[in-house]
Formats: C-alpha cells, sequence, structure tokens
C-alpha cells in the first residue's frame, strides 16, 4: 500500500510508524528499483512508470520501466515537506501517480504541484523553477 503523508512530525518517523515491520524491506526495494530521498524536512520513496500500466504493476516495486515510456512518477510514500520533496525529484516527468485508499490518482506533476502549493501557502509562481 502506498501514500502520501503531510505533518509536523520527522518524516522518516512517519514512514517508520506507517508501515512498521516492512519498513526496511521497503526502503531496500526502493534503492533497488526506484529512488528514496531522506532529509530532515521530507521521506519520500518512489519510481519512474507508465502511468497508463495496470494498477498491480503500479504498485509492484520490483517492476520498472523503459526510458521512453516512463512518463510518470510513482509516489509510493511521501511524508513532510512536500514542496521540498516534489522540487527535488530526480528528473522532470510529466505526471505523478499514487495510490490514495486502494484507487490510482493520476495528476500532471506541474498541476499537482501548483495545488501543493497553494494548499500550503506557497505561490504558484514558484512550481517551474525546478523543471529543467
Amino acid at each position: 500500500m502506498s501514500t502520501l503523508v503531510y505533518s509536523d512530525r520527522s518524516p522518516a518517523e512517519i514512514a517508520l510508524d506507517f508501515y512498521g515491520d516492512d519498513f526496511y524491506d521497503l526502503v531496500d526495494l526502493h534503492f533497488m528499483f526506484g529512488y528514496v530521498q531522506a532529509t530532515p524536512d521530507y521521506f519520500i520513496m518512489g519510481r519512474p512508470v507508465n502511468k497508463e500500466a495496470p494498477h498491480q504493476d503500479l504498485v509492484d516495486i520490483r517492476i520498472t520501466y523503459n526510458e521512453h515510456k516512463q512518463n510518470s512518477w510513482f509516489i509510493y510514500f511521501l511524508s513532510g515537506d512536500m514542496n521540498k520533496a516534489l522540487d527535488n525529484i530526480p528528473f522532470y516527468l510529466p505526471y505523478c501517480t499514487f495510490e490514495h485508499k486502494g484507487s490510482l490518482k493520476s495528476y500532471s506533476l506541474d498541476k499537482f504541484k501548483q495545488r501543493i502549493r497553494r494548499t500550503y501557502g506557497i505561490r504558484s509562481e514558484e512550481i517551474f523553477n525546478s523543471r529543467p
């Protein structure tokens, strides 16, 4: 199960509490097949995917996609400062996808960043600063 979380607690602590005994296995899998970024401000696990892939393939961390078919970041877990996390993704893809309450959600990355910034009080003009 994947999720997005925002809280004032330690971002890594939130992930550890959320996944319990599975946390370290999930981190290891993301180190092998995706990306993990952990800072005092945010914690994120995800990987580049094709958002048109079947649900079961998107949530399976072991499935990778040819770089020419990658069009979305699958965000497996995100806690802490979502603005900073999204500004520091390894490279730009036009969409972000995540699972919420068992359903897949996919958004334009730029629109998702704009929504996050609007929700958390960051000016929308800052959205495009991280775009290559």
